[in-house]
Order: C-alpha cells, then structure tokens, then sequence
C-alpha cells in the first residue's frame, strides 16, 4: 500500500512540538481525535502523525516494522494503512466466528496473538492447534478435557527446520501461562512445560518425551533437523513418504487443488506415525527396524535398542497407513463438508480433519457420531 504525504503543516516553530502532541493524542478515542483536527494546524497535524505510534502500539513486528522503515517520519500518513490492518483483524475474527469451531472454543486467541500476521499464516497455524485440542477432547479426555477448550492461544512462535515445530503459549483465565511443543502440520502436542506465573521461570517443569526433548534441544541450538529424516515406510520404491508416487504424479496436474491434497496427505501420514509411543516390555524404546518387526509380528526374536540410539527420533509408518489418494468428495461427486477429507489407504478408507490429519471416521462407520454433532453434518 502507497503511504500518503501528510499536507497542510504547521509553522516550523510548531514542528519541534508535533511528536510531543502525537504521542498524548495517541490515547484518546478515534472522535475526540476528529475534534482535535477542527482546532489548529498543529493538532491537526499530530492527528496524523499520532497513527504511527497507534501502529507500533497495536501491531508490534516486522511487518510494521518495515511500513514505519519507509515512512518518513512526521510527514506520512498512516491512517489509511492502519485502518486496513484493523479491518484485516477484524475480517479474521468474522471468518472464525462462522466456523464450526467457534461455537466450542468461542475465545481461541489472545487479541496480541488476532493482531500478530508478520508471516501472515500465525493466525491458521494457531486455530490448527486449538482445533487438534478439541479433537483430543472429544476423543480421549471427554468432559475433563473441556478445561483445556478455554484457554487461549498467546504466542505461537515457529522453530527448527521449516516451521516443523512450534512453541506455543497459553493464557489460562487465572493468568497462569504454559509452553506446548507442537507438530506445526497437525498440530499435535508433543511436549509441554507446566503452568507457572512465569514462562521464563527456569524451575518449571518441562515434560517432553525423552525422543523429542533431544529433537527440540537441537533445533534450538541452530542444529536445524528435519522431521521427515527420521521416518521409516515400506516398499519405498513405491511410496514417498508414506504417500503413493502414482497419485503424487497425478496431483500434479491438478494445480493449487493437487497441492492441497498434497497437503493434507503429508498431515495424515504425521498424524498417524507412531514416533516411539511404542516399547519393548522393559521400557526400552524401539528403533525403526524393530517397529517394522513388530508390524510383521516377529517382535520377540528382536533384541532392544542400544542405549546410544534411546534419545534417537524414530518414526515409523505402517503399511496400513500407506497413502493410496485423498478425497474431498464421494464416489458420487457430493462435496464432503469443507473440514473434512476422505484418505484412501492400502487396506481402507478413513475420514480425517483437513487441517490436522486426524481421523474422525472409516468407510464402515462414516463420520462418527460426535464429529456430525460437531461439524453439523451427515
């Protein structure tokens, strides 16, 4: 957006005083702000010059960094730039407000975090994790989980290799904050440091799985690791990641639709990896090879993983979970509702959240009960 020139200044023994009145105009309402415009050239003045300061104020970050860096100060006009980063929140917060998700999470952001688009995808990257969180609700804690619906989303600030991971912050009513480690494509927890006063208090116990807690060490020292080295799939001759080379190629040509369900395929397979959840009988945790045993049944013959690979990130994918095409509609071409996709794999069909991965259905039982109550759908 072009940045006007401020017009009709006042004298040049007035100007020294301009950023003195700006900054005190700042903290009155938008209409005593008019008023002051009818009073004198100086008021007038620092009327327009008072948006660079509400700016700053209200969007704190690169992005407003960068306007304010080509701004000449005291002579430019920010009002109109500063109205469409408002209407920009706003739209968000409208968009929301009509999605499913809204009515069980009403409040799911702080209005920091509504306001925080540097990148311009925070805002989609936060809503993912708090709708992953009504998943794991309905799905695992029930109406003990229903706590977890009302805290709000503070910061969510990116780490490690290609945004794979996030730091997130919640803002508990007491004011009580907690840190989650989350998987940025499904939005999945993988770790979190207990609520405290504090996020910074060094004495809050962080409670990460042993796999992961090296993974996120590593990445925030500058030693950037990718998720995607650490899984394991079979017949890879055939398979990408878990994901059908054949259907790959034939997405391909399907443009911007072919990369979304691309997309959403990469989010199944994350959703379903099993990333050492699994271990042998004395706690030992198990490697990819071992896994793969397992899955062939021959588990017992297999011995545990040395001590040197423990805190090693293995994820394996099973043949089940292999990826064979995804879906937005039925073999009857009627459209899925918006949030949902069908996945086709190697042994069956599942109904999965779009943005998460996670599933929510199968071919024999359809979308389940509670996620029709939930989505308003049949």
């Amino acid at each position: 957006m072009e940045i006007p020139i401020i017009n009709i200044p006042p004298t040049v023994s007035q100007r020294k005083r301009v950023k003195l009145v700006a900054l005190a105009l700042k903290d009155i309402d938008d209409q005593s702000r008019a008023m002051c415009c009818l009073a004198s050239r100086l008021l007038r003045y620092a009327v327009f010059v008072s948006a660079q300061f509400i700016l700053a104020e209200e969007f704190p970050g690169a992005r407003t960094e960068q306007v304010l860096s080509r701004a000449q100060d005291c002579f430019s006009n920010i009002w109109p730039y500063l109205r469409a980063r408002r209407a920009e929140v706003a739209s968000l917060k409208s968009k929301y407000s009509s999605m499913f998700l809204s009515r069980y999470v009403p409040n799911p952001l702080s209005e920091q975090m509504w306001m925080k688009s540097d990148r311009g995808d925070e805002v989609s990257r936060a809503l993912r994790f708090v709708l992953s969180r009504l998943w794991f609700c309905v799905s695992l804690y029930g109406d003990a989980g229903v706590e977890l619906l009302n805290e709000r989303v503070s910061s969510f600030e990116s780490i490690g290799y290609d945004d794979q991971i996030a730091r997130v912050i919640m803002l508990k009513g007491d004011g009580s904050k907690g840190t989650y480690f989350v998987l940025g494509a499904t939005g999945e927890a993988i770790g979190r440091q207990s609520y405290a006063s504090s996020v910074t208090n060094g004495s809050s116990d962080i409670r990460v799985r042993a796999d992961w807690s090296q993974f996120l060490s590593d990445n925030m020292d500058g030693h950037l690791r990718n998720v995607w080295d650490t899984l394991r799939w079979a017949n890879m001759e055939d398979y990408e990641l878990g994901i059908s080379k054949a259907w790959l190629r034939r997405v391909q040509n399907e443009g911007s639709l072919g990369q979304w369900k691309r997309g959403v395929a990469t989010r199944y397979v994350l959703a379903c990896l099993v990333a050492n959840r699994r271990v042998i009988n004395n706690g030992k945790q198990m490697s990819h090879w071992q896994m793969s045993m397992e899955e062939a049944g021959v588990l017992s013959h297999v011995a545990s993983i040395g001590r040197k690979h423990e805190d090693a990130l293995h994820m394996f994918l099973s043949e089940h979970h292999h990826v064979e095409s995804i879906h937005f509609a039925s073999t009857s071409g009627k459209l899925f509702h918006i949030a949902i996709a069908s996945v086709q794999t190697t042994h069956r069909e599942y109904f999965i959240l779009r943005d998460t991965g996670l599933q929510i259905g199968s071919e024999e039982e359809g979308v389940c009960a509670q996620w029709q109550e939930i989505l308003s759908c049949t």
